[in-house]
């Protein structure tokens, strides 16, 4: 069942360094190909994370309790998580058909995602890390939050040159992109927290 639990982790990392990826072409070449390739990515990514959490679910009584329950918190978490993140890419997708008032509310929406994220990954990793393990999934929580927060001010900024006509629709979903990218910096120090146990289980 440990075999389970690194073979999760694997999965884990491989969906985490897709969405790094994808972040890239969004931030960097959102008008060329976005539009083919981020939906691709995301496929495979919910795909990948949630095979990675199923070998979690099934490896997890080879270790302590406490992590059996918190691996079933971090499953429910990260379900919640997508179906937040799929209404609010729905609704930025019919942007020109609502109400541009509820856009602005969306915007503060990314903290909260953030944080959700940052306890999906503290419940999933933390019985499985050391000690400097464990510190480099608080600075990635603590990070995430602090661009979270960041992404927020700014894309309510670009929302104002929306309001403004200084920018198009197009304009501003483009900028949300490249300002969203910043989640890199997380998700890499994410990465890190999962590649710490799993070398650990290779390992032994």
């Amino acid at each position: 069942m440990a075999d389970y639990t690194k073979k999760g982790l694997f999965y884990l990392i491989v969906g985490l360094s897709l969405v790094i990826i994808s972040d890239l072409i969004s931030m960097f070449y959102y008008r060329k190909i976005q539009t083919t390739i981020i939906p691709f990515f995301s496929f495979w990514i919910f795909i990948l994370i949630i095979i990675g959490l199923i070998y979690m679910l099934l490896g997890r009584k080879e270790f302590s309790e406490r992590h059996q329950k918190f691996i079933v918190i971090a499953f429910m978490l990260y379900i919640l998580t997508i179906i937040l993140t799929i209404i609010i890419y729905a609704i930025f997708v019919s942007i020109s058909s609502l109400n541009l008032d509820i856009i602005r509310s969306l915007i503060y929406i990314s903290p909260i995602l953030a944080v959700l994220t940052g306890i999906f990954y503290l419940f999933l990793l933390f019985e499985l890390e050391d000690k400097i393990g464990k510190i480099v999934l608080y600075i990635a929580f603590i990070s995430s939050i602090v661009i979270s927060i960041y992404i927020a001010i700014s894309s309510n900024s670009a929302f104002d040159k929306l309001l403004s006509l200084e920018y198009t629709v197009d304009n501003f979903i483009s900028e949300i992109n490249f300002i969203g990218g910043l989640g890199i910096i997380s998700n890499a120090l994410y990465i890190i927290a999962l590649l710490n146990p799993y070398y650990r289980l290779s390992t032994n």
